[in-house]
């Protein structure tokens, strides 16, 4: 199996886990926003890191409310 195979994997099997160990939305949220923070200081380009980094760093209250909001 591939590096990269195998790290595609890795957050649907850090989801399902943290799933089954009972914790809430806003806590797999946050695991995943830290999970893509990381993934954002792999890009080489700094306008698109600066921008990976401003979606990542965006709370969960901030998430819900442009989820909940109506689509334009």
């Amino acid at each position: 199996m591939t590096t990269a195979l195998r790290m595609s994997r890795w957050p649907a099997l850090m989801l399902a886990g943290l799933l089954a160990a009972g914790c809430t939305s806003e806590q797999i949220y946050n695991s995943a926003q830290g999970w893509r923070r990381n993934e954002c200081y792999e890009l080489v380009d700094l306008a698109q890191r600066e921008r990976c980094l401003r979606e990542a760093d965006r709370s969960y209250d901030a998430y819900r409310a442009a989820a909940s909001s109506p689509s334009r």
